[in-house]
């Protein structure tokens, strides 16, 4: 019997992956021929769908996506000024079981990503005799989720799938707004043992509320060398560690917000100039009196 198999992605939750853990861009041709390749596996490619908030993303990029072969299912996270952040998974759920029944010569279903929240649709799969397949980055992919699962295909080392981040040609963000994250971090920085990516963000939203959220801001500090992310373990779930973030006291900015003199490297030269100059005399001084230097007397 052949097999065909259908592709979820859980585009939200790739996103951040990508762009706030690890400072990356999604090369989406090479993303949907990776993924294809990871359907051959098991039976053969009948689409793609991925979902997230659109609404949020970067103009063209569901036609973006559609070239590529990746059907966009736009999913409004945010209803009367409530955010929902199960909304996805519930509506990529609701559409995995339509298609039971609308395709059901679909044998597998591959999920990209995605949380516990799953668990329930994988259950239902299971009664319906389909076979579940994972895929995604191994410390954002859920031990139960792999448990379900009769692959799971880690992403880490699929490094043709990211690029580095092109630099907004939009607004710079202003000089003031980076001092602002330098002081607040700095505070926190001393009075905890480390600090969590959104806690400095919701610190930071919540000492100047006049701005709508920081994430252009961080993006920015990150990319100048300002911030450093970092992982930590996370006592109530190990398969997920914290994502952390510290100044990087060597940094310019840094030194001089915080009021770090910068090296002066002619002062430095002028330094070793003189030290050399007391060397030689001292050696001129040692040579008159008949010794050579270091010998005992």
């Amino acid at each position: 019997m052949d097999r065909s198999i259908l592709a979820w992605v859980h585009w939200e939750q790739l996103g951040d992956i990508v762009h706030k853990s690890m400072g990356k861009d999604l090369d989406f041709d090479q993303f949907s021929r990776v993924i294809k390749e990871i359907c051959s596996l098991q039976g053969n490619w009948c689409g793609t769908a991925a979902y997230g908030d659109f609404d949020r993303g970067d103009y063209g990029l569901q036609t973006r996506l559609l070239q590529v072969g990746i059907q966009p299912r736009h999913v409004a996270v945010r209803e009367a000024g409530e955010y929902n952040r199960d909304a996805i998974t519930l509506e990529m759920s609701l559409d995995v079981l339509d298609s039971v029944h609308l395709f059901p010569h679909v044998t597998d279903h591959l999920f990209v990503g995605g949380d516990l929240t799953l668990v329930p649709i994988f259950r239902r799969l299971a009664q319906y005799g389909k076979h579940i397949h994972l895929c995604g980055f191994q410390n954002y992919t859920h031990r139960i989720l792999r448990d379900w699962a009769e692959s799971f295909t880690a992403l880490d080392h699929r490094e043709e799938i990211l690029r580095d981040r092109f630099r907004e040609t939009g607004p710079q963000v202003a000089e003031g707004d980076l001092e602002q994250v330098i002081h607040v971090l700095a505070g926190m920085e001393g009075r905890l043992p480390f600090v969590g990516f959104g806690l400095l963000q919701r610190e930071l939203t919540r000492r100047y509320p006049y701005r709508f959220g920081f994430e252009e801001v961080l993006n920015a500090a990150k990319n100048e060398g300002i911030l450093e992310v970092y992982k930590v373990p996370n006592p109530n779930n190990p398969d997920f560690p914290t994502t952390a973030v510290r100044l990087n006291r060597n940094h310019p900015m840094v030194k001089q917000v915080l009021g770090e003199p910068e090296p002066d490297h002619l002062q430095e030269l002028q330094e070793l100039h003189d030290l050399n100059g007391e060397r030689a005399a001292e050696f001129r001084d040692d040579s008159e009196d008949g010794e050579e230097p270091g010998d005992e007397a």
